[in-house]
């Protein structure tokens, strides 16, 4: 008896029919070209056998052609050389014009050395000078965020030189100066133009003493005062003794002398009181002015005080000389600096003066 089979048999035998369809028509479609191939074969195998079988065509006799008589000689003519061509130049493009050269850099701010007093103007316009003379021109103005006046000098109407100034107590929109904010600004502008020029070519540094005159007053008074105080006190203690030894002869019997003594001399007693106190204050406060001034000559000794202070650039390869100049000894500090040209400038006829 025949097994049944089962559904897992039954799957791969559906899915082994499935696989071997696609097979059979891949097979079926290469036969169908292969076929396809051969019978082109066979058809042009075919025309090459039956050309090769026609027989030839027959040759036919050439027509007869009459002679044609001999031409007569020519010359012969000699050739003309060729003439060569003449070379085509390209044309050159014009060369481009050249470019402007950039204005010069200008000296100091926006000028240079030998301007006329109309070229600063028109240089330094929007500004307005603030005075104008035969030979200046005088501007407020700011540099380096320090408010200065900037005045330009003129020899033979051109520029010269020009000069920086940050304390000037006259005019109202530029501060003075006192001598630590004068040499704060010196140290500041110092280190901007050694930056821009180098090292100063000379500088010095002045130191003062400390001012002890005040202390020296304050001491002198202090000690004329105590002077006075104590001669004064020596005659009050004087007639205050005169005083109580009248009053106790007076008083001698009485049985309440002592008190009585007291009431009446009490006044000259708080006046002698009063005068010892006055002496001790004023011999004090000419001592604390003796100590100040002695330590300020300490400390001229370890810290002197700066004076003024003076730099100065000058070499061959700038167009000018620079000094930057300090005094902390006047009341304001002043404080400026100088720009003075090192180039050769021209007399108005254009003659060279040097």
């Amino acid at each position: 008896m025949m097994r049944r089979p089962s559904a897992g048999e039954r799957t791969v035998l559906i899915g082994c029919i499935f696989a071997l369809i696609p097979i059979t028509l891949f097979l079926g479609f290469l036969l169908l070209v292969y076929s396809f191939f051969n019978a082109c074969a066979h058809s042009s195998l075919f025309a090459v056998d039956s050309d090769s079988s026609s027989p030839p065509p027959a040759e036919q006799p050439a027509p007869s052609v009459p002679p044609v008589p001999e031409a007569p000689a020519v010359p012969e003519v000699p050739e003309i050389p060729e003439i060569p061509e003449a070379p085509v130049v390209p044309e050159i493009p014009p060369s481009p014009a050249p470019p402007e050269p950039p204005p010069p850099a200008p000296h100091l701010r926006h000028i240079r050395w030998g301007m006329t007093p109309d070229e600063v103007r028109a240089a330094e316009a929007p500004l307005d000078p603030l005075r104008t003379t035969a030979t200046t021109l005088a501007y407020t103005t700011t540099t380096l965020d320090l408010p200065c006046l900037l005045t330009y000098t003129f020899r033979n109407a051109r520029l010269a030189a020009a000069r920086l100034q940050f304390s000037l107590p006259s005019t109202g929109d530029i501060p003075a100066l006192s001598p630590v904010a004068a040499q704060a600004a010196y140290l500041w502008l110092r280190a901007q133009l050694a930056a821009r020029y180098g090292a100063p070519s000379t500088e010095t540094h002045a130191t003062r003493p400390r001012s002890t005159t005040h202390l020296a007053d304050r001491a002198a008074r202090s000690r004329e005062d105590a002077d006075q105080y104590a001669a004064t006190l020596a005659t009050a203690r004087r007639r205050l003794a005169d005083r109580t030894a009248r009053l106790r002869e007076k008083y001698r019997n009485w049985p309440e002398a002592a008190a009585r003594i007291d009431r009446e001399l009490a006044t000259e007693r708080r006046y002698v009181a009063d005068l010892e106190a006055w002496v001790a204050d004023t011999r004090a406060a000419e001592k604390t002015a003796q100590a100040a001034i002695d330590q300020s000559r300490r400390d001229d000794a370890t810290a002197p005080l700066a004076a003024r202070d003076t730099a100065t650039w000058h070499a061959p390869a700038l167009p000018h000389a620079v000094t930057l100049s300090a005094d902390y000894t006047t009341h304001p500090a002043r404080l400026e600096i100088r720009y003075k040209t090192t180039l050769p400038l021209l007399a108005p006829d254009g003659s060279d003066e040097l």
